[in-house]
């Protein structure tokens, strides 16, 4: 699908764990529940008592089963598709959670699974009704990985080189469009919460900094160390060469260098771009 290095696969660098060549951080884990829940469907049959128990519904979750908001995407009817979301998840998720770490990639998936679930059972109080999340879970969490993943790389090449955002652009369009089709309001609405909600979480996860038309909800930034801090009283500055090294941390310098590795200097935007030129200058004078 486009160019990649398969140690980053399901968080790269830190997973919770390991199966051969292959790392399981968050969306790891993530896609092996995805398909968990198609292998379950094919046990215990469509519509079994686990799979009844983990589908969102507002009535049981009234009722106090308030986990089916963080289960809906489990069961999965069994299909090639499925597979594909999984495989989706595990990919393109693993390139976010490489930039965030597999904790906060926790928070951020939690973000694409609650969102979506409290909205449907919102719309179904509101007496707007038709708006299942049922058997076709993986689907729809991958939809949202993608376009987040899309918010952070526009510029990456998919099929036959073509940038990320015009491929995400072509699929929301088709969607959309099927959508009006078929004039299910609900749907649409959901279509709309589910693909503005990850475009919004990954500028809130700083994932999709230079695109200022995205809005953003202020998360944090994590581990990440802040660069220049004040030293202490007592205790010596650091040496200049070591704040310059903090500074260039904080550009996210390494993971603009895997970006080029995995995709090419061509999916870096214009800011990214500045921030390398300003490091090659800064090691050129260091030689």
């Amino acid at each position: 699908m486009f160019g990649y290095r398969p140690s980053r696969f399901g968080g790269g660098d830190d997973p919770w764990f390991r199966v051969g060549t292959f790392d399981f951080g968050t969306t790891g884990i993530v896609s092996l529940v995805a398909i968990f829940g198609m292998v379950l469907a094919a046990v215990e049959g469509r519509g079994g008592p686990i799979a009844r128990a983990l589908q969102l519904s507002t009535p049981e979750v009234l009722r106090g089963e308030v986990w089916r908001v963080a289960t809906w995407f489990v069961p999965n009817q069994p299909s090639i598709w499925i597979v594909f979301s999984a495989v989706v998840i595990f990919m393109l998720g693993g390139q976010l959670e490489a930039i965030i770490g597999k904790i906060r990639m926790i928070q951020f998936m939690a973000i694409l699974v609650l969102t979506p679930a409290i909205a449907a059972a919102l719309f179904d109080l509101a007496g707007i009704s038709g708006t299942p999340l049922a058997f076709a879970g993986a689907s729809l969490l991958s939809s949202s990985i993608f376009y987040a993943f899309i918010a952070y790389m526009p510029n990456a090449p998919f099929f036959f080189g073509i940038p990320a955002w015009i491929l995400g652009a072509v699929f929301a369009l088709v969607e959309l469009l099927a959508l009006i089709a078929d004039r299910n309001l609900a749907l649409l609405l959901l279509f709309i919460v589910r693909v503005g909600g990850a475009l919004v979480t990954a500028k809130s996860f700083g994932l999709a900094a230079e695109v200022p038309w995205i809005p953003s909800i202020p998360m944090g930034r994590g581990g990440t160390k802040s660069p220049g801090r004040s030293p202490r009283r007592g205790k010596k500055s650091a040496p200049l060469t070591v704040v310059k090294e903090d500074q260039f941390a904080a550009l996210d310098i390494d993971s603009i260098l895997d970006q080029v590795s995995a995709f090419g200097v061509d999916s870096l935007t214009s800011e990214q771009k500045k921030k390398l030129k300003a490091y090659s200058k800064d090691r050129k004078k260091n030689r």
